[in-house]
């Protein structure tokens, strides 16, 4: 999981650099990018999965993954007042996750 998150910042980098060194600064651009390389995460893994090399319990496995990685933790509770936050909620990755991973493109994360 976390090796094809970081491969999809690699992507996001690679398609528009400036874009990608301006929103580290900007709480609410990077977490809309840490989204993004979920998703790109989810469609890089959908051909291991097609294949049998990613079995069915592994995906439950990342999807769970993506839920505890989240801001919340996973909780679903508000975050603190004054928490800025740089992933998303646990609901947030493990959607952005599914979308990729439904698509199996990256044309089906890019059209959020």
């Amino acid at each position: 999981h976390a090796v094809a998150h970081e491969w999809g910042h690699h992507i996001e980098w690679t398609l528009a650099p400036n874009a990608y060194d301006a929103g580290l600064s900007d709480p609410a651009i990077r977490v809309g990018m840490e989204l993004l390389a979920d998703c790109f995460a989810g469609a890089s893994l959908r051909p291991l999965y097609d294949r049998g090399i990613l079995l069915p319990a592994d995906l439950e496995s990342l999807r769970a993954l993506s839920l505890l990685l989240g801001d919340d933790r996973g909780t679903g509770l508000p975050l603190p007042p004054g928490f800025v936050g740089g992933h998303g909620t646990g609901a947030q990755r493990l959607a952005a996750f599914d979308q990729g991973f439904a698509g199996g493109t990256f044309e089906s994360c890019v059209s959020r």
